[in-house]
């Protein structure tokens, strides 16, 4: 950038300079089918429940994501992403997959911060 306002200098009157983006990650530390089946079995979901389980945890997730406060708007779009398969058929039913699944984009504007866009 400096370059350009060296270069640009007797044709700018003033600059302003903040953040560009801030990037915070985060992720469940499921990396294998068994450790997966270990954390539902902690949670008491057998395998007949385990549809209901997920839809519910999904529902209050997309629930969470719509913030009320400075809300512009959400986006639902499908990516790639790093999921589970089931496998009824082995001992170890819960396998890792890649597949798409749905991530929400959330657009709001905070009072400090100004246009946030949110990734979940």
């Amino acid at each position: 950038m400096q370059p350009f306002i060296t270069k640009l200098a007797d044709k700018i009157q003033g600059s302003l300079s903040c953040f560009d983006r801030i990037l915070f990650r985060g992720y469940l530390p499921f990396f294998s089918g068994a450790a997966m089946a270990a954390f539902l079995d902690r949670r008491g979901v057998r395998r007949p429940q385990l549809k209901g389980f997920l839809l519910r945890q999904a529902a209050r997730l997309k629930e969470h994501a719509r913030i009320a406060q400075g809300l512009v708007c959400v986006f639902s779009t499908p990516e790639l992403c790093r999921t589970y398969s089931i496998r009824w058929d082995h001992a170890s039913y819960i396998q890792p997959a890649r597949r798409k699944c749905p991530s929400l984009d959330d657009s709001l504007m905070d009072p400090e911060f100004g246009l946030i866009h949110v990734r979940i």
